[in-house]
């Protein structure tokens, strides 16, 4: 059996309508791992406490990333985050991560989960990257 770390750290992918338009919503993406996880496949999910908008991720959050990617020893990794600051999120783990022997992949979305857009197909799109065998810091994102 395959094992996939998933790092849920926020963003719209796990986002649900509330009385004040969108928020993180606990168990969303959770639901959504076990619901899209090809066969044969299980995954260790770990959400950050509290999620964090993307707009205010930086280097503390890339570190507690490193940290909990580093004592994974399974396939592989799947990363959801909110698209602002997914480009340096990418680039800070491309460099901290050299010659990971694993792949590391950031997912996210447009519009959330059940919400009919893309989120269902990043996510499943990840969740099969990350056991591709293909070493390194990718992204599953419109294809």
């Amino acid at each position: 059996m395959t094992e996939i770390l998933v790092l849920h750290t926020g963003g719209t992918i796990g986002m649900a309508p509330g009385p004040d338009g969108l928020a993180p919503a606990d168990g969303v993406v959770e639901a959504a791992v076990q619901k899209l996880l090809p066969d044969a496949t299980h995954a260790v999910v770990h959400t950050f406490r509290p999620l964090v908008d993307s707009a205010e991720i930086g280097p503390d959050h890339w570190n507690r990333m490193i940290e909990t990617i580093a004592g994974f020893r399974g396939s592989g990794v799947v990363i959801t985050h909110g698209t602002d600051t997914m480009a340096f999120t990418g680039a800070a783990l491309c460099q901290a991560l050299a010659g990971i022997g694993i792949p590391v992949v950031l997912c996210g979305s447009m519009q959330p989960l059940n919400s009919g857009g893309d989120a269902e197909a990043n996510l499943a799109l990840a969740l099969e990257a990350a056991q591709w065998k293909a070493a390194g810091v990718w992204l599953a994102f419109a294809g």
